[in-house]
């Protein structure tokens, strides 16, 4: 019997692929050690991880949040089996009720960190931090990797309600409509004003005045050097790099939006 999926991710043309099916089960296959067929991702304990909430791939790992919000990975380079393990943070606690989870899909083997966000608000980053992704100075010292989520600096007050990512860059939506980011600015990716550095503490997003902060924004995605942002009256606003007409501008008008463009 075929599997019906709701939703499919990969990391690239060449890489796995995994997607949820309609029975909440989290499914991989194109690897070479589990082959083409699609097969179940199991727990630590070789049971079928049940009710999935979401899921995210990188060229070498498979990320399964199950019904509690707990993260399953899968070594898609070690293990020829379907087993993964649960993902634990600094202080050995599972951590959970996450509710979505992001890689930088565009970043190389050297830049791939994953976001993630919980039901309460908080947000976890793991990975290797070049720009100081990580949102934590410490990271800096033990060689800007990190194995294991870490909360990010600036953020515990945010009450974030959606995150996004870029190839260097990350954004966090809070309840109160405005945007935070961190990260690397190259082509303006955090949209803080120019010049602004890289930096490890989140700051607000600034609005088309490049002075006042962007507002009423319900949603956000992230592309490889930027993000756009969707309004509540629909509106879409971006800011970043415009190097191949990505925020629908003419080409030459700038290659850089320091702030929030229409």
């Amino acid at each position: 019997n075929y599997a019906k999926f709701i939703k499919i991710v990969s990391a690239d043309a060449t890489a796995a692929i995994m997607g949820i099916t309609d029975d909440k089960r989290a499914m991989v296959w194109n690897t070479s050690k589990l082959g083409l067929t699609p097969v179940v991702i199991k727990d630590e304990n070789n049971n079928q991880i049940n009710n999935v909430q979401d899921i995210a791939i990188t060229t070498n790992k498979a990320y399964i949040v199950d019904g509690d919000g707990i993260i399953h990975v899968l070594d898609l380079t070690q293990f020829s089996s379907s087993t993964s393990k649960v993902i634990k943070d600094y202080k050995g606690n599972t951590v959970k009720n996450v509710i979505k989870i992001v890689p930088n899909l565009e970043g190389n083997y050297e830049y791939q960190f994953v976001l993630a966000l919980t039901k309460e608000g908080k947000v976890y980053n793991w990975g290797e931090s070049p720009n100081m992704l990580i949102g934590d100075d410490a990271a800096i010292s033990y060689g800007y990797k990190y194995a294991i989520p870490v909360m990010i600096n600036g953020t515990e007050n945010l009450n974030a309600k959606d995150i996004a990512v870029g190839t260097a860059s990350a954004f966090v939506l809070n309840s109160n409509g405005n945007v935070y980011s961190w990260g690397n600015n190259e082509g303006g990716a955090l949209g803080r004003g120019n010049p602004v550095r890289d930096g490890s503490v989140p700051g607000l997003v600034l609005g088309i005045d490049g002075i006042t902060p962007l507002s009423n924004v319900i949603a956000i995605s992230g592309f490889s050097d930027g993000a756009i942002a969707i309004s509540k009256d629909g509106t879409l606003k971006g800011w970043g790099s415009n190097e191949y007409g990505t925020l629908i501008r003419p080409y030459a008008s700038s290659y850089a939006y320091y702030n929030a463009c229409l």
